[in-house]
């Protein structure tokens, strides 16, 4: 079972070099240069997103239904997209309309957005991800309204989701993070915080909202587990990203049930039922919301939501396809952008799942019984929930799987594993914890730096272009690439300090604290 930490407190350095400021910092200049540096509709079906934004906003959260052609849909993709469609009133001028010439098509640039034109009178499109769950559009497209072109409206809607998602990362590496213990407290989130994270916080797409509150939701989890009597914020967050983790995506009340069933195996159902009686009403404020929000997601997909039929045949084909692009699905969970056509080099993946791995090992090594018990059911687990996902979407829809889909539960591997590193502090082997996180602060920030720079690449020259490729860009954001190149050359100047501080910083063992020895 996992234990409970004593209450230790060293004295607080510079607040300015704190690791949780230094990892909030840097996900924020991440962010910023995603907002900025990826063209529009550089993220997977952007503007149907911008569309259901505007829809949303505009007071029409599930849009009107478009009349179904008279000939019969020949595949299954069609089919799906003709019950989903939703009519969309479109303000003058921020129809996305021809911005989507950049997807699918790597090789080259987003120069062919240039030459767009949009209509100057308002329009009524169809956004194919009408039925969708609306509560993650309507800040987007409170702020895409605010502008006069589709470009500018996709860049605020990004705005407006990265202000949620990366508030709920900012909540979650406060969740984790224990002054007693020191870095070891934040190295899961460093791993759990892919670039796909990133990517996806800062794009306009409901996936951003959902994954970010599925990390802070099973942080929250594993704060209110870790102290006695855990303050009231703690709760307050566990509520509130568990109400956007519930109501951003069909399988929002899914991963909420996945998630508590974790943390409820890791202590046991009667010391869990103890601590959230010792909560009081703290916890049942915290449960009640999340409780409101699976009810509304729920409502939502049983009342809008088309569901495609089942068959065995139908099942075991979509098992036989799912089962061969597995591989694709472990990239993109640790960052494929654009539109799934913009990837990193080889050598980004493997130090990624190098750190998951060593993590894991850690963990493995330093838990009791029951936290090895869990985190091995984590791992194992990952695959048939990957699997049963996208084996259901398949033959639902027609469109395979993609990894942001079950990111919001893979995420809890890397958090888990963290928390036991950071519970269990083993005298002998505390400095060798504390050495684990400069350099996976390093190699963090340099993976994130190497995706973004991969992807402005592809946007910019193409995959077949130069990595040298600010001076002789077909495409370039509108303030130019040398300044972007300077915005994220903060990435990793940011991931050394943190690095230097999670080093050289105050801990435990420099405060003195010979119980730890």
């Amino acid at each position: 079972m996992l234990g409970v930490k004593p209450t230790h407190e060293p004295p607080r350095s510079s607040p300015l070099l704190d690791p949780p400021v230094l990892l909030g910092l840097l996900y924020a200049v991440l962010s910023v240069a995603w907002i900025l540096g990826n063209p529009a509709w550089g993220a997977p079906d952007e503007g149907a997103h911008l569309l259901k934004a505007l829809a949303v906003s505009g007071g029409q959260p599930a849009g009107d239904r478009v009349p179904l052609s008279a000939a019969r849909p020949t595949r299954k993709e069609e089919a799906w997209v003709g019950r989903t469609g939703r009519a969309v009133d479109v303000p003058p001028g921020l129809s996305p309309d021809g911005l989507q010439c950049l997807a699918g098509h790597p090789e080259q640039s987003a120069a062919c957005q240039e030459g767009i034109s949009p209509s100057p009178g308002s329009t009524t499109e169809t956004s194919t991800v009408g039925t969708a769950q609306p509560t993650a559009y309507l800040i987007p497209g409170l702020l895409a309204r605010l502008a006069h072109d589709p470009v500018t409206a996709i860049h605020l809607g990004r705005v407006g989701g990265a202000a949620v998602s990366l508030g709920l990362i900012w909540l979650a590496i406060a969740l984790v993070w224990d002054r007693s213990v020191g870095p070891v407290s934040i190295v899961g989130l460093v791993v759990a915080v892919m670039p796909m994270v990133i990517f996806l916080a800062s794009s306009l797409t409901a996936s951003g909202p959902e994954v970010a509150a599925g990390i802070c939701f099973f942080s929250a989890l594993l704060r209110v587990t870790r102290d006695p009597t855990p303050r009231a914020w703690p709760w307050v967050g566990l509520g509130l990203s568990g109400v956007v983790l519930a109501t951003s995506r069909t399988l929002g009340p899914l991963w909420v049930a996945i998630d508590v069933g974790v943390v409820v195996a890791a202590h046991g159902l009667r010391r869990s039922w103890s601590l959230v009686r010792a909560a009081g009403q703290r916890a049942l404020w915290s449960a009640s919301a999340v409780a409101v929000g699976v009810a509304l997601c729920l409502g939502w997909e049983l009342s809008v939501q088309p569901h495609g039929s089942l068959d065995p045949e139908t099942l075991r084909a979509a098992l036989r396809q799912s089962y061969r692009g597995l591989n694709e699905v472990l990239g993109e969970v640790i960052g494929v952008f654009g539109s799934l056509d913009s990837v990193m080099p080889a050598f980004a993946y493997v130090l990624w799942w190098t750190m998951l791995a060593a993590l894991a090992v850690a963990a493995l090594r330093l838990g009791g019984r029951r936290e090895r018990m869990v985190l091995v059911l984590l791992v194992a687990g990952a695959l048939p929930i990957t699997l049963f996902i996208a084996v259901m979407n398949l033959a639902q829809t027609g469109f395979g799987m993609q990894g942001r889909y079950v990111l919001p539960v893979l995420v809890s591997v890397p958090l888990f594993a963290g928390e036991v590193l950071t519970r269990r502090r083993p005298g002998p082997l505390r400095l060798r914890l504390d050495r684990l996180v400069p350099p996976f602060a390093l190699v963090a920030g340099g993976v994130h730096a190497v995706g973004w720079y991969a992807n402005a690449r592809r946007s910019a020259i193409g995959t077949d272009g130069s990595w040298l490729f600010a001076s002789a860009s077909e495409w370039a954001p509108r303030i130019g690439w040398y300044p972007m190149l300077a915005v994220v050359a903060l990435v990793p100047l940011l991931a050394i300090t943190l690095a230097v501080s999670c080093r050289f910083g105050p801990g435990p063992l420099a405060q003195g604290d010979e119980s730890l020895r």
